[in-house]
């Protein structure tokens, strides 16, 4: 559940234990978005089912427009029926889409809420695959307050280079995961 919604997610997916085992897991952002005093496009990378997106429904006012972008195949699914499952989503528009600056790369998801990304090889990809700066620079209107969340499973600073001009010419609120490994 996410702000008492329940949302349709593969079996052992692990947005549950995350919740248990994080007390602010899906309260971060709703905190920071909070903080705005204009509305904002809110740009969603790495979707997954749309747990972040229900858990931002109480500040959608805050939120003029909202991109919900997973390249996974198997995510994407769940992510479609959830927002569904929302009385108004106008505001909301999904993209199956892998953000990346490689295009030679495919995805290996799994059932537990995350996803690999591997070299293609050859293989055709089956998902499309944009940059960050041609993915805004073709479905974005207003691209003054942007809020970017990434979350792609060791793919967030692919994310974020394939966006580098736009970063760095609108300067918008990112938030992204980061793992620290030390060798």
């Amino acid at each position: 559940k996410v702000n008492c919604h329940r949302l349709t997610m593969p079996f052992g997916h692990m947005l549950p234990i995350y919740q248990r085992k994080f007390a602010n897991y899906d309260k971060v952002l709703p905190q920071l978005l909070a903080k705005k005093t204009t509305d904002c496009v809110f740009i969603d990378i790495g979707s997954n089912v749309g747990d972040t997106l229900y858990s931002l429904l109480p500040q959608k006012h805050l939120i003029s427009h909202y991109y919900a972008v997973d390249g996974s195949n198997f995510f994407y699914q769940y992510l479609l029926k959830n927002v569904s499952r929302l009385i108004h989503t106008d505001w909301i528009s999904c993209h199956n889409t892998i953000i990346t600056e490689n295009n030679e790369i495919i995805i290996k998801p799994n059932n537990y809420g995350t996803a690999k990304l591997e070299p293609a090889d050859g293989l055709p990809t089956l998902v499309q695959t944009a940059s960050l700066e041609s993915f805004i620079q073709e479905n974005v209107q207003d691209k003054t307050n942007v809020f970017l969340k990434v979350d792609v499973d060791g793919a967030d600073v692919d994310v974020l280079r394939s966006g580098m001009s736009f970063i760095k010419e609108y300067s918008p609120d990112l938030f992204f995961e980061c793992d620290y490994d030390p060798i």
